[in-house]
C-alpha cells in the first residue's frame, strides 16, 4: 500500500511558518553585530577607563601615598646658608614604592574586574531619536590586564626665588575588555603626584635625576 503524500500546500505553509521567523532571527542578529557591537565596545572602553582610573586613584592614595614623604624619596643636603646644595634620589626606596604601587593596583583591579553596562535597544534598530527611552540590553564587561609603573619628576616655578619639585607615579594598565562575541584592548594611563617640595633658591648645580 502506498502512503498518502501530504498536500504541497501544507509543505509550503510549513516552510513559510519556519522560514520567516528564521529569516527574522538572522536579520536581528545581523543588526546586533553591525549596529550594537561598535556601540558596546565604545561605551565599554569609556566606562572601563573611568572605572580603572577611579580604582587606581583610590588604591594609590589609600595604600601608597598616605605614608610617603618627600625626604624618603629624595636626599637633600644644604650648605652653611641653608640653601639646597645637593639632591639625590633614593633609588632603593623609589623602586620599592613603585613595586608596591603596581602590586596594589593589580590586586585592586582583580577584586573588581567585572561590571555591567546597559545599551539602548533602539540603537540596534538604527533609531537615534529615542535612545534615552525603551528597553536596554545588559552587557557584562570583564577588564583584565597587566599593570606597569614608572616614576617621573617635574621642576616648576612656584614664586619668587622658589621652585616646586614634584615626583609623579605613572601607572599603565592594559585592559582587555570582553563582552559576548566582542573583545577590545585599551591602555589606561594614570599619572599621580606622589609627593612634592618647595625648594627655596635656584635648583642646585649637583642633582642626580630620577631615571625614567
Amino acid at each position: 500500500m502506498r502512503r498518502a503524500r501530504p498536500p504541497r500546500r501544507r509543505v509550503h505553509r510549513a516552510w513559510f511558518y519556519v522560514g520567516i521567523p528564521l529569516a527574522l532571527c538572522l536579520y536581528f542578529f545581523y543588526l546586533l553585530e553591525t549596529n550594537l557591537a561598535p556601540m558596546v565596545i565604545k561605551i565599554a572602553e569609556v566606562r572601563a577607563e573611568n572605572w580603572a582610573v577611579r580604582i587606581i586613584n583610590e588604591a594609590i592614595n589609600d595604600q601608597v601615598i598616605s605614608d610617603l614623604s618627600y625626604e624618603s624619596l629624595i636626599k637633600v643636603e644644604r650648605d652653611s646658608t641653608g640653601r639646597v646644595s645637593f639632591m639625590q634620589p633614593n633609588t632603593a626606596e623609589i623602586n620599592r614604592v613603585m613595586a608596591k604601587a603596581v602590586s596594589t593596583v593589580q590586586d585592586a583591579l582583580r577584586e573588581k574586574e567585572e561590571f555591567k553596562i546597559l545599551v539602548p535597544v533602539n540603537q540596534v534598530l538604527g533609531s537615534e531619536m529615542y535612545l534615552s527611552i525603551g528597553p536596554r540590553i545588559p552587557a557584562y564587561v570583564t577588564a583584565v590586564g597587566s599593570v606597569s609603573g614608572s616614576i617621573s619628576e617635574e621642576f616648576a616655578e612656584a614664586g619668587i626665588n622658589q621652585v616646586r619639585h614634584v615626583i609623579y607615579l605613572e601607572i599603565r594598565s592594559q585592559m582587555h575588555i570582553v563582552v559576548p562575541f566582542i573583545h577590545s584592548g585599551k591602555e589606561v594611563i594614570t599619572r599621580l603626584p606622589l609627593t612634592q617640595a618647595i625648594i627655596v633658591g635656584a635648583v642646585p648645580g649637583t642633582y642626580v635625576r630620577i631615571s625614567p
